[in-house]
């Protein structure tokens, strides 16, 4: 697929339709030191990144909700406005 013509809005699309019971991307495939490199152009990084947002979608939620619940672990008497929040944008997407 060639990232350079997908607009924002088609990837926002494709990501609703996208099977997200896959499992996620073999780790040392999403880490893996010798795959990354700075695009040249900003046209590149803008095709990359849309590129790696579909194709590694399920590492990144995987990689935020391992964040947010490091950090709730860390502050518990955040989890009261964290499930506000989660709840309020549960809300809005339905």
């Amino acid at each position: 697929m060639d990232w350079n013509n997908v607009t924002w809005w088609e990837l926002l699309s494709a990501l609703r339709e996208a099977e997200w019971r896959q499992g996620p991307q073999p780790l040392w495939e999403f880490v893996q030191p010798s795959r990354f490199s700075l695009p040249k152009t900003r046209r590149k990084w803008a095709a990359r990144l849309k590129n790696n947002l579909f194709y590694y979608h399920v590492n990144y939620i995987l990689l935020v909700v391992v964040a947010v619940c490091a950090a709730l672990l860390r502050r518990p008497w955040s989890v009261p406005p964290a499930a506000t929040l989660a709840a309020a944008a549960a809300v809005q997407n339905e």
